[in-house]
């Protein structure tokens, strides 16, 4: 959830417009942006070619929560089990 917060707040600024054509030097498609942008997946379009987010951001999430269920899961049925 940490790398989410990171990528939350390091690819959502306040003036997306801004931030592509500064940062990334991409024209900005408020159509597009609105469009393709989503937030499960991660992603934020500057235009219908550019994505903000970095490739490697999504499976990132994907594998941190799965070990995250994964660890819970574990520690649920070791938890009940010393129980009884």
């Amino acid at each position: 959830m940490v790398l989410y917060a990171y990528v939350a707040l390091q690819y959502h600024p306040f003036d997306i417009g801004e931030h592509c054509e500064l940062h990334y030097g991409q024209p900005f498609d408020a159509k597009a942006y609105l469009e393709l942008s989503s937030d499960i997946p991660v992603r934020q379009f500057c235009n219908p070619t550019f994505d903000m987010v970095p490739a490697y951001i999504n499976p990132v999430l994907a594998i941190s929560l799965s070990a995250v269920v994964i660890s819970l899961g574990r520690w649920l049925r070791q938890h009940f089990r010393s129980r009884t």
